[in-house]
């Protein structure tokens, strides 16, 4: 694992990685590629600019990753991949719930459900948490969401635990070029140019988040902000935590 900072790895993780010295990624359109013994021959597999945009996810998210043509394409070669017999899931994200259905009438798996609230926390992204140090096996994000950061990009990412790279990493990538969902090449080049500001971004983010969180949270502690206290009962939030946890 490196130790430069995310800013760094999102600038520079991808550099010389083709050979080329352009400092702006190119955007490769072409779909065949002339070497046929060579790293590249057909866009299904691997192109060049994917390939950049991967190796800096790879660095990002601490473990080797793979890029869908949006978030739900992700959620589906997951399930295709584990073959699970029972799905635990809540009252989700809707589209995250039709994949589960779908999976469920084509292989009649169980879908159970799954309402911890009290275990339940918005997505984040990388530079504030990471899910491998906390014993995850594989990390699925929305690109469209902090990766993008635009909205002009639809995009899924599956990053496996290195240490289960071998096993797994192979075969996520020979299920993906069958079922050919792929990132476009126009779409690769939007994540990688989103990617370069992220830090900034979500450095910006968690600064107005928290500032709202306090703002909110003096309100409700004031004698006469009536307006905040008739639309929020409480606020909770980490930012607030004092001490340790229970």
């Amino acid at each position: 694992m490196s130790n430069d900072s995310l800013a760094t790895q999102a600038l520079h993780a991808d550099n010389g990685l083709d050979g080329k010295s352009d400092i702006a990624l190119p955007i490769h359109l072409s779909t065949t590629f002339r070497s046929w013994f060579g790293t590249f021959c057909y866009s299904r597999d691997r192109v060049p600019t994917r390939t950049r945009l991967e190796t800096v996810l790879s660095a990002l998210i601490h473990g080797p990753t793979l890029t869908y043509a949006s978030g739900l394409a992700a959620v589906h070669a997951y399930l295709v991949f584990l073959k699970p017999k029972r799905i635990a899931i809540g009252d989700g994200y809707y589209g995250s719930l039709q994949v589960a259905n779908l999976h469920q009438q084509l292989t009649g798996c169980e879908i159970l459900g799954f309402d911890q609230l009290d275990a339940l926390e918005a997505g984040i992204p990388p530079g504030l948490q990471d899910p491998f140090a906390l014993g995850a096996d594989i990390i699925m994000h929305s690109g469209t969401k902090y990766f993008g950061g635009h909205y002009d990009l639809l995009c899924g990412t599956l990053s496996i635990q290195p240490a289960r790279e071998e096993s797994w990493f192979k075969t996520l990538h020979e299920q993906r070029t069958i079922l050919g969902s792929v990132l476009g090449s126009m779409e690769v080049w939007l994540g990688l140019r989103s990617l370069r500001t992220l830090e900034l971004r979500v450095r910006r983010q968690s600064e107005n988040a928290t500032a709202l969180v306090l703002w909110l949270y003096e309100c409700l502690k004031s004698e006469f902000d009536y307006v905040v206290k008739k639309i929020v009962a409480a606020v909770r939030h980490a930012g607030l935590q004092e001490g340790d946890m229970d």
